[in-house]
């Protein structure tokens, strides 16, 4: 049974090494397999295989080198004059309907004129004057702040909002459009901000800080009391307005990292060793120090508060350790409480934050 299955791998190699006759003479010392001993025909049978191995590595990293011939392009796709000016006699295509080409001396550009802008830029302030005297139209209206920004709470990488208040009626003559200043006699921001004010329209102005603001503040902007538009008319209505950056909050509650460090052991946060539940490290979203923030940290174990001391790792992340044995079967909580906040802080955590892992069950 094995000859004959040998008999058809050399025909097929036969047809396969036709043409490299001459390259693999020795080939032909395979061919007669009727004269192998059991042992010469399982070596020939080998040789064999790694000759068409060899063949087959052979014609598959043989490079081609012969040049490919290109397709043959498509005739581009055009538009004569004639299809392009709405002619009957054009290209077949058919016509275009209200097309064609204008003339050059049919295309005009306008032309910026300084006088005409110099005039009307003269003739608004003229206004603006008249209206110092109380001449403006609108003059009887109520001078209110019809909008301001920032508003609401900014996270710590929002390091340099806009601050904003925007008149309903014009303040200052467009002459004085774009000037700076670091401080304004129409509003004040508190805490201070290292920065200047700048009219972006007689009624806008706008507020552009050169640091960051203070984590965990309110801040407030306040339109002076003594504010008066262009008109005339007194300021009314809201002048007080606040806006907040981020209170502290724990980024991140890690047990025992020094304990995976060591002892290359995995574990999740629904089964923490006890060993490795006494030290947590807590990743703030603030710079904090730990003997500020010692006072707003809870631990508990089960139900019952723990005893711990907190170390300084770096400028975000504090080391807390338990002194007490944790027990398995057991939940671990940390709570950083409300009114929380870092040194410099003046606005606290609206909430208690909580975050908690537990150890795992005993087995028998």
């Amino acid at each position: 049974m094995k000859k004959p299955a040998l008999y058809l791998m050399l025909f097929v190699l036969f047809l396969f090494t036709a043409c490299e006759k001459n390259k693999h003479e020795d080939f032909s010392r395979y061919a007669n397999a009727s004269m192998y001993t059991d042992s010469e025909y399982n070596n020939s049978r080998n040789a064999i295989i790694a000759y068409v191995n060899n063949y087959a590595i052979e014609a598959a990293f043989n490079l081609d080198y012969r040049p490919l011939k290109a397709e043959p392009v498509n005739e581009a796709e055009t538009l004569s004059t004639s299809d392009l000016s709405g002619s009957s006699s054009g290209s077949g295509r058919g016509n275009i309907v209200g097309g064609g080409l204008r003339k050059l001396s049919d295309y005009k550009t306008v032309y910026f004129d300084p006088a005409k802008e110099a005039a009307k830029i003269a003739e608004i302030r003229a206004a603006q004057e008249q209206g110092a005297q109380g001449q403006i139209q609108g003059a009887k209206e109520p001078l209110t702040v019809i909008d301001w920004g920032p508003r609401g709470e900014f996270t710590s990488s929002v390091q340099r909002p806009s601050i904003y208040v925007i008149f309903s009626q014009p303040m200052i003559p467009l002459a004085s459009l774009g000037e700076q200043s670091s401080t304004s006699p129409f509003v004040s921001i508190s805490p201070a901000i290292k920065g200047n004010f700048r009219w972006y329209g007689t009624s806008f102005l706008s507020f552009e800080g050169e640091e960051p603001c203070q984590s965990q503040q309110i801040y407030t902007i306040t339109v002076a009391a003594n504010v008066k538009s262009l008109s005339g008319n007194a300021i009314s209505g809201t002048r007080v307005f606040n806006f907040f950056t981020e209170t502290l909050r724990v980024r991140s509650v890690t047990p025992g990292e020094e304990f995976k460090t060591k002892s290359n052991i995995y574990f999740d946060n629904d089964n923490v060793p006890p060993e490795a539940a006494k030290k947590i490290s807590l990743l703030f979203n603030y710079p904090v120090q730990a003997a500020n923030i010692n006072q707003y940290i809870e631990i508990t174990v089960g139900n019952a508060p723990r005893k711990f001391t907190l170390k300084q790792e770096d400028q975000y992340k504090l080391i807390a350790e338990l002194a007490d044995t944790i027990p398995f079967e057991t939940q671990i909580k940390v709570t950083l409480k409300k009114d929380a906040k870092s040194a410099g802080g003046t606005r606290g955590t609206e909430t208690d934050q909580t975050y908690s892992f537990k150890t795992p069950i005993l087995l028998p």
